[in-house]
């Protein structure tokens, strides 16, 4: 006797062969099963990015608040980039002549501090600071992949 496969079943098999009860797979239902477990993979992806992109904006806002209302620094942007899924930098442009101030060094103890604390298995987020002269470029800040900025008061 011969096997007998009809739509993906097996139908009949040679004597002596038995099929398992349980076991009632075709081969649709197999690449449906990973095409669902890609879906859940990508949903889960997308769902620890987006925790982790909410968190990095959400510290780096809470750290130029803290800069301007502690430590009496003006900066008026802060800038973000991802630089893996779950590994964001952001960029605080401080006026010359703060960054060289001793408020400043205090800002900086502050931020490694801070990183330390938020740094974890899903999510890492490093601070970055540097002087902003008259000639300081925007395009250039952007161009390094810092696209996402936080303004103190949105220009009109």
């Amino acid at each position: 006797m011969e096997t007998s496969v009809q739509h993906g079943y097996v139908e009949k098999l040679p004597s002596g062969w038995s099929k398992a009860r349980h076991v009632t797979f075709t081969a649709d239902d197999v690449l449906d099963a990973y095409q669902a477990g890609q879906d859940d993979l990508i949903q889960q992806f997308l769902n620890a990015f987006k925790e982790a992109f909410n968190n990095a904006l959400e510290e780096s806002e809470r750290l130029f608040l803290e800069i301007r209302r502690v430590y009496k620094l003006s900066p008026e942007r802060i800038y973000v980039r991802w630089t893996a899924p779950s590994t964001f930098e952001a960029l605080y442009p401080i006026p010359e002549v703060e960054y060289v101030s001793e408020a400043m060094l205090k800002v900086m103890q502050l931020a490694r501090k801070r990183e330390k604390e938020i740094m974890g298995d899903i999510f890492d987020l490093q601070f970055h600071f540097m002087p902003q002269t008259a000639s300081t470029s925007e395009a250039a800040i952007t161009g390094d992949g810092f696209i996402f900025y936080y303004e103190r008061e949105p220009k009109q």
